[in-house]
């Protein structure tokens, strides 16, 4: 299947709006998420003349990057999963062992948004170093990286909760509740800074 990272944005869009099964939620959160990411990397090579510790400066950028290049790659394999789980249910629905065959590629399939919503999270906590530490004149970027991260980190935990929902079982539950407990916890965040760089803007 084609590599999404490898299309213009424009080919991208006309396969996102395109009659197709994918890509969908799951990719197009990934993409959200990589433009979070992104700006992060921008706003802190642009701090980085601003610390006297380079080297912490530095050690986000790296982190960053590594996040990018997982998420880069999560942009088609979301895509990926779900074609697959598409062709189990077909091949073995009426199977007296086709219920375990598709939870396994259920699980699978809300394997690759959980890992989104992992590296939004970890995204969103350099942001929160970078509001405080970073380049003033670019709040408004880091800004919206937050918004984005904290939207693509939702979005990935509605894709993860589709796919468990037919499993089922206690580590489906558990994954639910951890979930939305880092939800609720970068909802916080996101208004209480947000609500600080509104002060420095209007002010």
């Amino acid at each position: 299947m084609k590599n999404y990272t490898n299309l213009t944005l424009k080919e991208y869009i006309s396969e996102l709006s395109s009659a197709k099964s994918v890509p969908g939620g799951g990719s197009s959160s990934a993409v959200v998420a990589l433009n979070g990411v992104a700006l992060l990397i921008m706003s802190a090579k642009f701090s980085i003349d601003k610390q006297k510790d380079k080297n912490k400066i530095n050690a986000v950028i790296k982190k960053l990057e590594a996040i990018k290049k997982e998420l880069e790659e999560l942009v088609t394999e979301d895509a990926k999963v779900y074609l697959q789980l598409m062709e189990v249910c077909k091949l073995h629905k009426n199977e007296k062992m086709g219920k375990a065959k598709i939870n396994k590629a259920l699980k699978k399939c809300a394997s690759v948004p959980e890992k989104i919503a992992e590296l939004s999270n970890k995204a969103f906590e350099t942001s929160l170093f970078l509001i405080e530490n970073g380049n003033v004149n670019l709040l408004t970027d880091i800004s919206c990286a937050m918004l984005f991260l904290s939207s693509a980190f939702s979005a990935a935990k509605y894709n993860v909760l589709i796919n468990i929902k037919y499993i089922g079982d206690t580590a489906s539950k558990r994954k639910k509740e951890i979930l939305t407990v880092l939800e609720n916890k970068i909802v916080q965040d996101r208004e209480k800074f947000l609500e600080k760089i509104n002060k420095i803007i209007f002010n």
